[in-house]
């Protein structure tokens, strides 16, 4: 099985878990477990990157909770925003998504390659190189959790579907 794939089923299966749970309690709940789930897996790998097990065994900590915040964001929105604004809010959920990815992906890049040794033109990054990346990585994560304990309590998904009346065409 090429390398990922493992991780890109766990974050497809985390989609069938958040709507599950949030049909039953709020998505809020599972966009913090992600977060502290994510967090686990990056302070863990932080430790343990030495060998392919540790990644096959580790990997999946952090996949598992970034496929629950993932799929937690549009959850969120359609238990806060009115049925007529949701293709919106959850448009620019999508934007500010791809936008902190960008930046999240330049600073651990940043990061690593300032610890980086470069032979022949080629950089070669360094244990402390990939354990400040960790670092950063999980400071970020950290951020986001502090953050998501802020969201106010929401309507389950349930709840906001059986309020919002289908919208009749125009």
């Amino acid at each position: 099985m090429p390398r990922g794939v493992h991780s890109s089923i766990l974050l497809l299966l985390c989609g069938f878990g958040v709507g599950w749970i949030a049909n039953r309690w709020s998505a809020k709940i599972t966009l913090v477990a992600g977060l502290a789930v994510a967090l686990a897996g990056l302070l863990v790998t932080h430790n343990y990157h030495y060998e392919k097990w540790q990644f096959i065994v580790f990997g999946p900590l952090f996949a598992v909770g970034m496929g629950l915040v993932i799929a937690s964001g549009p959850v969120l929105v359609v238990e806060a925003v009115r049925a007529e604004d949701q293709a919106t809010v959850n448009g620019v959920n999508s934007l500010i998504g791809g936008v902190l990815s960008a930046i999240s992906t330049q600073v651990i890049f940043s990061v690593l390659n300032d610890r980086a040794n470069v032979v022949q033109g080629t950089s070669l990054y360094t244990d402390g190189g990939y354990k400040a990346a960790y670092t950063a990585a999980a400071v970020m994560l950290a951020g986001a959790l502090v953050l998501a304990l802020f969201i106010p309590k929401v309507r389950t998904a349930a709840a906001a579907a059986a309020d919002s009346p289908v919208a009749a065409p125009r």
